[in-house]
């Protein structure tokens, strides 16, 4: 199923020569339900949303997640894609809300809609039946099939933590699931190739990517150090022979030192001249994600804090 992606430039190294193949499968329900309880608990704490735009934020949602998820990843993970999906939608809808999200629908339908022999191939075969004009489709479909088999990777070998971190650094930014979602959006909002500043973008798509898996670690890692899960720290941690708490404060500092240089990056794309302004868009779109995710695993800690106590 993995394909060569020397040609889409977003990583160093071939996703197909670290892993293997994977047929993807739905989330379990209980993930989901964790989910959920966690939306609306993020909905409570924002509270700028009216119930029509909840409603219809979760269900898209919980659905992307649904089928972008493979089996047996940890409850933290679901949690935190559905998390940084919702803060995405408040923090960057609210001028043409109605718009984006009767647009993200009908991309949640296509997902979902399809025929095949499971959930995956259905979901192929829907983008390719529903989306032949988008720009970069083929980069779509290869980088959902990277992060398919980079989350295989990882839940295979999520005891191990033999590997350097440039190397984990490579599987994580791929089986993190952000950069499909920053494909469709490139899609659905026309941005084709070449662009203006692809080399600055590029650079910025990989930094969004690992942004949100470290701030994921972080928020993440008491919860995974239960259940024998992987994560950046725990691979810092063994690699480097450092202590858990010098780990996580050099994650801290990887994690800041990439948000100064999304902003750093943003600001020059968008004092770039005669710049398109579909790139300056996506180039905010892809900080907004980042902002989102951040804030969504700020509340997470203070959410399943709650869950302990009742």
């Amino acid at each position: 199923m993995a394909r060569n992606l020397d040609d889409l430039q977003f990583t160093e190294m071939p996703i197909s020569e670290l892993v293997g193949p994977l047929e993807l499968c739905v989330t379990p329900q209980e993930p989901l339900e964790t989910l959920e309880n966690y939306l609306v608990y993020l909905n409570d704490s924002s509270k700028i949303l009216s119930d029509e735009e909840f409603t219809l934020i979760k269900r898209i949602t919980i659905i992307y997640v649904q089928y972008a998820s493979p089996p047996s990843v940890p409850d933290s993970a679901v949690v935190s894609l559905g998390g940084y999906l919702f803060f995405w939608f408040v923090l960057n809808t609210r001028k043409t809300t109605r718009e984006l999200l009767s647009t993200a629908e009908c991309f949640v339908d296509e997902l979902t809609t399809g025929s095949g022999s499971g959930p995956y191939s259905a979901t192929i075969k829907e983008i390719q039946a529903g989306w032949e004009g988008w720009p970069n489709l083929r980069r779509f479909i290869d980088n959902f099939e990277s992060m398919v088999c980079a989350m295989a990777w990882e839940l295979e070998n999520w005891s191990r933590h033999d590997h350097p971190f440039d190397y984990y650094d490579q599987i994580r930014t791929h089986s993190i699931g952000t950069q499909a979602w920053f494909d469709a959006w490139r899609g659905i909002r026309g941005l084709g190739t070449p662009l203006h500043r692809g080399t600055e973008i590029r650079r910025l798509e990989y930094l969004g990517r690992k942004a949100q898996y470290l701030a994921n670690d972080l928020c993440s890692l008491g919860r995974d150090l239960r259940k024998g899960g992987s994560s950046s720290i725990l691979v810092h941690h063994h690699t480097k022979a450092l202590t858990l708490s010098a780990a996580i404060r050099q994650i801290e500092a990887l994690h800041d030192a990439t948000l100064d240089e999304i902003v750093s990056l943003v600001e020059s794309i968008e004092s770039a001249p005669d710049i398109p302004e579909a790139e300056v868009w996506y180039a905010n779109f892809v900080a907004s994600c980042t902002a989102g995710n951040a804030q969504a695993m700020a509340l997470a800690p203070e959410y399943y804090r709650r869950l302990r106590v009742e």
